[in-house]
């Protein structure tokens, strides 16, 4: 592993957070037919605010995140990130994202799958939560088979294509989580390590 690399899965390498990914970053943040699963609302009519806004969030807002780069391609393919964390309770929301060649792929079980496991084993955390919007229903299904529970709905929380949809936030505990990887460690195994 090199230095630059916090761990890498079968199909992906992850690195920290450097300025060296703002242009990738800032083509899937400009992209109005994803951009909208994990940030609606936010629109950036250029790079240089792109940049600025971006690198103060993670300074200043979100925890933890981390570059996607595809083994085969090279190429950067995703992030995740953390924010609303509560080190009392031991809690945080996670959003994990691949660009658009690699949904519905066994890459993204492996990018959440990492990204859940470090929060968990490296990080400490007690409880993840995951929002979600009603019309992403791959996100849920992927949510559901890694154990995540519905524990909540806000009604008519979000506007897209001229309609109010509702946003679910589903949870997972450490214990679960232990109890899920143990189900599955030999999928796990594979997926993680080849």
């Amino acid at each position: 592993m090199s230095s630059k690399e916090i761990w890498s899965t079968r199909h992906l390498i992850v690195h920290p957070f450097s300025e060296k990914y703002l242009e990738s970053l800032y083509a899937m943040h400009g992209n109005p037919e994803v951009v909208h699963l994990w940030a609606p609302g936010i629109e950036y009519h250029d790079f240089a605010s792109f940049a600025s806004k971006i690198t103060r969030r993670i300074a200043h807002r979100w925890d933890h995140y981390v570059v996607f780069e595809h083994k085969g391609s090279g190429c950067v393919s995703g992030f995740a990130y953390c924010y609303n964390g509560n080190r009392f309770n031991n809690i945080t929301f996670m959003c994990v994202y691949l660009d658009l060649p690699l949904m519905g792929t066994v890459s993204c079980i492996e990018a959440a799958y990492a990204y859940l496991n470090n929060l968990f084993v490296v990080h400490d955390y007690r409880k993840v939560y995951a929002e979600v919007f009603a019309y992403n229903r791959r996100s849920i299904g992927l949510l559901e088979k890694g154990g995540f529970v519905l524990e909540g709905c806000l009604i008519n929380h979000q506007l897209w294509r001229d309609v109010y949809w509702n946003q679910y936030i589903y949870g997972l505990d450490k214990e679960r989580y232990q109890m899920m990887a143990g189900m599955k460690s030999k999928l796990i195994k594979r997926l993680l390590h080849g």
